[in-house]
């Protein structure tokens, strides 16, 4: 049990290091992007939750279907779970015309709102990725194979830190971006690395 669970344990540990990195980086750019950074966060992953846990349960099929040795099912629940994630995306893009004004009922300031906004919307495009992303995890997840799906996170992990940097602040050759920045590399490079894992 522990050699199932505890690479799921390190693997969480590994997106609080990239959230934390993700605000550090903005606490030194500025204190509204801080600001910023936690509500669009919260918003994105309000928008998300129930698409990722209904991807996420396809490790219960995968996992019957492997304990019961009814190997060739596997491959067509994950690809449903895939499908699944694909579908979501029209809806979680279609939020990103209203976080304005979701964002105007914060009562924040105005350049915290506008921060927060793009903070958000640049999650969203990204939005579909993890759902997707979450299903095609499950392959493993639901075989036992747990540290492929650390490995994975990892990687998009400490690919996120060296990058954050550069697209937050800009350097060689990178325009500086600050939130946009943040939330394109916390979306788009750790979930692309973790869509490539199957």
């Amino acid at each position: 049990m522990l050699a199932i669970a505890l690479p799921l344990v390190v693997q969480s540990c590994f997106w609080s290091v990239m959230w934390f990195i993700d605000r550090l980086y903005l606490s030194w750019y500025s204190p509204e992007a801080t600001a910023a950074a936690l509500p669009g966060g919260m918003f994105h992953w309000v928008l998300i939750c129930l698409p990722v846990g209904i991807a996420s349960y396809v490790t219960t099929f995968v996992a019957q279907y492997y304990g019961a040795g009814r190997h060739r099912r596997i491959g067509m629940v994950v690809k449903q779970g895939i499908w699944f994630g694909w579908a979501s995306v029209p809806l979680l893009l279609l939020s990103i015309p209203f976080a304005p004004w979701l964002f105007s009922l914060t009562g924040h300031t105005s350049e915290v709102q506008h921060l927060e906004t793009i903070y958000f919307q640049v999650l969203a495009w990204g939005a579909g990725a993890v759902v997707i992303s979450n299903a095609q995890s499950s392959f493993y997840t639901g075989r036992g194979l747990t540290g492929i799906v650390m490995l994975v996170n990892c990687a998009g992990t400490l690919l996120d830190i060296a990058l954050e940097y550069t697209f937050v602040f800009g350097a060689w050759g990178v325009p500086e971006m600050g939130s946009a920045g943040a939330a394109l590399t916390t979306r788009w490079i750790s979930s692309g690395v973790r869509v490539g894992k199957v």
